[in-house]
């Protein structure tokens, strides 16, 4: 029994710090390959397509078959029609495939302490987007700190959390595998890693100029700048549960940062996550139990000269002050919080403006002027401007 199950998790690739894909492993791909296969070639009914789902969750152990539970993923297939429900899945099935000549080098992991990047297609961000909605993935290395959900399951799950949230993420999910996509476009996910401690007392910059934005205007709306996304040291957050503030929203507007959470670790105080390349897909409204899907979303941007979207994202993750909100004042905070901001505000040959805001200022308990100041700084010392959301 042991010996079938170190094949089942065999990692086939010989870079072991490379993401272990599905047809990675012995009987985890014999067993999904022909699954995706049928649902991909033949008119599939809405019930095979859940059982083949379950047995998909079942065999990645994600849960017994006795737990399964697809009940908001039934219920958001039941306002498609039949004809929209095959060839969604016939899509995405079809995507997940690919994985078998899409990844002739791996993807790298981008571990702690590391300057680490993956340049990837948007047909490998797709296809890897895929085999997480099917549940395909296998379980990486223990070593490995990774988000604990890097699959769609949860998505699928009817449980206390309201379920019109996982419908309006589901309907993000649905509309971005529904376009379609320029293949060899690439996607730069880059660790950015600081070792050693930033002198601060030192820093002769000037402070940079700073623009207070009036108008309620989002992050995503300001692709011209670097965006902030207010990240958890666990990219993506609840992205895939049921999560739906700023992170959450910015991720499923995107979709494509999604992948990031297959081979991105969690973030040590001196890490950010920078994503170049990246590009709307969605337009969404409220915010976490009122966040709900709006529309498709068709931006117009230019493309670098490595075929990439011209969008810059960096990922920086506060500490939770909350119930110890004094502690944020002291001066060993200050300095993390600084550093901080200031690995994840350096970009790859960029001098693009910051769009920041209330960094950590919601549940985390962060002051709101002292988040300002540090940002500001932080800015300063890379000789960028910041435009400031003040809500």
């Amino acid at each position: 029994m042991q010996s079938k199950l170190n094949d089942f998790f065999r990692l086939k690739h010989k870079d072991s710090t490379a993401l272990r894909l599905p047809n990675h492993t012995g009987e985890l791909w014999k067993f999904a390959q022909p699954r995706l296969l049928m649902i991909a070639t033949t008119q599939n009914h809405k019930d095979q397509i859940l059982e083949t789902i379950s047995d998909l969750v079942c065999k990645t152990r994600i849960c017994f078959r006795h737990q399964v539970n697809l009940n908001a993923l039934n219920q958001f297939l039941s306002q498609k029609t039949k004809e929209e429900v095959l060839d969604f899945f016939c899509r995405v099935a079809t995507f997940a495939l690919e994985v078998d000549f899409l990844f002739p080098n791996g993807v790298p992991m981008l571990l702690q302490r590391s300057n680490a990047k993956a340049d990837l297609s948007l047909q490998q961000v797709r296809c890897l987007l895929a085999l997480m909605f099917f549940c395909c993935f296998p379980k990486q290395e223990k070593s490995y700190d990774l988000p604990k959900r890097y699959h769609f399951y949860e998505l699928f799950t009817e449980n206390r959390k309201p379920t019109w949230v996982k419908l309006a993420k589901l309907q993000c999910v649905y509309n971005y595998f529904s376009r379609e996509v320029q293949l060899n476009q690439k996607i730069t996910f880059k660790r950015n890693y600081l070792a050693g401690s930033l002198n601060w007392s030192n820093c002769s910059k000037e402070l940079s100029e700073v623009t207070i934005e009036e108008s309620q205007t989002s992050t995503e709306e300001l692709r011209d700048k670097l965006m902030v996304d207010y990240a958890n040291c666990y990219i993506g957050g609840g992205v895939l549960s049921a999560g739906a503030v700023q992170e959450e929203i910015m991720f499923l507007k995107l979709v494509e940062p999604i992948v990031s959470l297959l081979f991105t670790e969690k973030l040590l105080d001196n890490e950010a996550l920078v994503i170049i390349g990246t590009q709307r897909y969605n337009e969404t409204t409220g915010y976490s139990n009122t966040f709900n899907w709006k529309s498709d979303f068709v931006e117009g941007f230019s493309l670098d000269e490595q075929g990439r979207a011209n969008s810059h994202l960096t990922c920086i993750d506060a500490l939770n002050y909350s119930g110890k909100e004094w502690t944020q004042y002291q001066a060993n905070s200050i300095q993390r919080e600084l550093q901080k901001a200031y690995v994840g505000f350096m970009s790859e040959g960029d001098t693009k403006e910051v769009v920041a805001g209330r960094w950590g200022c919601g549940v985390f308990a962060g002051d709101d002027q002292l988040k300002f100041l540090i940002q500001w700084l932080a800015a300063s010392a890379l000789s960028k401007n910041l435009y400031f959301l003040p809500w």
